[in-house]
């Protein structure tokens, strides 16, 4: 089964949920799957490489630093990704999407699920859940329509703690 994963952040960009997704799509190669990391560029990395078997395919996006993303760099992303994601699954590539963060890649998973039918699980990673980040509680409270109706839409919601769990459902 081919599963893309889809995360703005992916080694060497990043931090841990960079990594979770690394080892996620590790997992998924020696489970005998074909993963495909959907994810930022930055400075020179950028275009489609393999990676210990792994597929990623790093868009054009305006990333500025490799440890952090502002709310603009990752609404580009996604904007970027869910013209991207459109095609991959035209092209018969993709029986499943894993979005790391509820946003900024949860719209990329529903998107990439209106009109095709491909599944979606959402991974819940903390700064993507209402409450976690105080700075982000105006950006958070725009968005919970649309947060909530990705979480809705997804196969299956898996977060790090029962807690953030609870809290990603308020």
């Amino acid at each position: 089964m081919t599963v893309l994963l889809v995360n703005y952040e992916y080694p060497p960009i990043g931090a841990g949920a960079a990594t979770a997704t690394q080892q996620i799509a590790r997992c998924l190669v020696a489970l005998g799957h074909h993963p495909i990391v959907l994810t930022s560029g930055f400075g020179t990395l950028r275009g489609p490489v393999e990676e210990s078997g792994v597929r990623v395919l790093r868009l054009n996006s305006p990333r500025r630093k490799r440890e952090a993303s502002s709310v603009w760099e990752m609404a580009a992303f996604g904007a970027l990704a869910a013209i991207r994601v459109r095609q991959l699954i035209r092209s018969g590539r993709v029986q499943a999407v894993i979005a790391f963060f509820s946003i900024p890649c949860g719209p990329v998973a529903w998107w990439a699920r209106c009109g095709t039918g491909v599944p979606y699980v959402v991974s819940l990673r903390g700064g993507d859940v209402p409450g976690t980040e105080p700075g982000l509680r105006f950006v958070h409270a725009l968005l919970s329509p649309l947060r909530r109706k990705i979480l809705r839409g997804a196969r299956a919601v898996v977060a790090n703690s029962p807690g953030l769990k609870t809290l990603s459902e308020c």
